[in-house]
């Protein structure tokens, strides 16, 4: 016949898992934190960047060379 053999786990065992498990994060969250914050700002660099590129790139793309001529003619012309 058997004997009662106990069942679960103690609270000490449960306590050190958990202690383990929060060292484990704590040394590991900084690390990943800064990588996030780090993600977020060329995520951020990129918007600027592709906001700059399709706002400003068409409003330069559309002078013509006959309107720089336009222009430069007129500067010259203002001169005594």
């Amino acid at each position: 016949m058997r004997t009662h053999w106990q069942t679960g786990f103690t609270l000490l065992e449960l306590l050190v898992v958990l202690v383990t498990i929060g060292l484990l994060v704590g040394a590991v969250a900084p690390r990943y934190f800064l990588q996030a914050c780090k993600f977020r700002v060329k995520v951020v660099g990129g918007m600027v960047a592709r906001f700059l590129i399709g706002y400003i790139t068409p409003r330069f793309a559309t002078v013509t060379p006959e309107a720089v001529m336009f222009t430069y003619e007129s500067l010259n012309q203002q001169k005594p």
